[in-house]
């Protein structure tokens, strides 16, 4: 799930920062790599560029705030304090890459660039919908779970579930929930278009309720939360313990924008909490025993782990 896509054609040299009307220019890239202080001349470049680009929403401004707070922490951490050991590579994402890491995947099957297509068309909950890229990864990690039953918390128009539905073996099956079923029959359409309808077993009501009623039901696969960040902890305490050794316990929304790393500075009270619900989430399954996990910087992050 995405909190915003922007869909015009942007520069090749530009970088987006997660919101459509936010740029960044090549002075940003220079600054990230340079880590200079803020008095230097690559950071006085960096805001000579925002201040041409216009950026006065408030949200913006948040923003630019946030990026900044965090390379200024990284450039003042000791010598070897950081995991990484040294700069990390980063490449930022802007349209015409998306485009190319979209062109140069596996081809995604034609009902998931239908469904994906048809969600776009709903207007501003689409930026709910989780990206075609991420579908694929999705389905390629359940094949290669050899995956036979999924719990998928969080349906919209259905499009995870349609890729877990592609991914489990021909027995599989894979267990959606969602508290609305408004877009259940764009869903259901698509499902039967790819030929995995009878695969889905759609429950509707609240993902604790379906959760605990799949506790004496066996252990399971794959577990996928992409649903109200301010449950996520239960979702995650119900989860783990349904998996099967070498099960995945998949979180989407895990960046939550970038406000992670400082939830003081999202401008909504709601964005806050949720920040640092996440941000506590991401701590006790890095910190869980049970599990071995990886962060990956996909959309707005997406958590992989994997029960020992």
């Amino acid at each position: 799930m995405i909190i915003t896509r922007p869909k015009e054609m942007a520069p090749f040299h530009i970088a987006r920062i997660r919101a459509p009307e936010l740029f960044v220019g090549q002075a940003f890239a220079e600054r990230d790599t340079a880590r200079c202080p803020p008095s230097s001349s690559c950071m006085r470049s960096t805001e000579a560029a925002i201040a041409r680009q216009k950026m006065r929403p408030p949200h913006a401004v948040t923003r630019i705030r946030l990026v900044l707070r965090a390379l200024l922490g990284r450039a003042r951490q000791p010598k070897g304090a950081r995991m990484s050991g040294g700069h990390a590579k980063h490449v930022p994402i802007n349209q015409v890459l998306r485009e190319y890491l979209v062109t140069s995947m596996t081809p995604p099957d034609p009902a998931v660039l239908s469904l994906a297509t048809a969600t776009e068309t709903l207007g501003d909950v689409a930026g709910m919908m989780l990206p075609v890229e991420q579908a694929g990864l999705l389905t390629l990690l359940t094949r290669v779970a050899r995956a036979r039953t999924v719990v998928d918390i969080g349906t919209f128009t259905g499009l995870s579930a349609l890729a877990f539905a592609l991914g489990v073996t021909g027995d599989g099956r894979v267990i959606t929930c969602d508290n609305s079923d408004r877009w259940l029959d764009l869903a259901r359409t698509h499902w039967e278009r790819a030929g995995v309808a009878d695969r889905i077993d759609f429950r509707l009501g609240p993902a604790v309720r379906t959760l605990r009623s799949l506790s004496d039901e066996g252990s399971v696969d794959v577990v996928f939360v992409d649903a109200d960040k301010l449950n996520y902890p239960t979702y995650y305490d119900l989860a783990v313990p349904m998996l099967r050794p070498g099960g995945l316990l998949i979180l989407d929304n895990v960046l939550l924008d970038g406000y992670v790393t400082a939830p003081e500075l999202a401008p909504e009270p709601l964005q806050r909490r949720a920040a640092a619900v996440m941000r506590e989430v991401n701590a006790a399954v890095a910190a869980d025993d049970r599990l071995e996990s990886v962060m990956l910087p996909v959309a707005d992050g997406l958590t992989v782990a994997r029960l020992r």
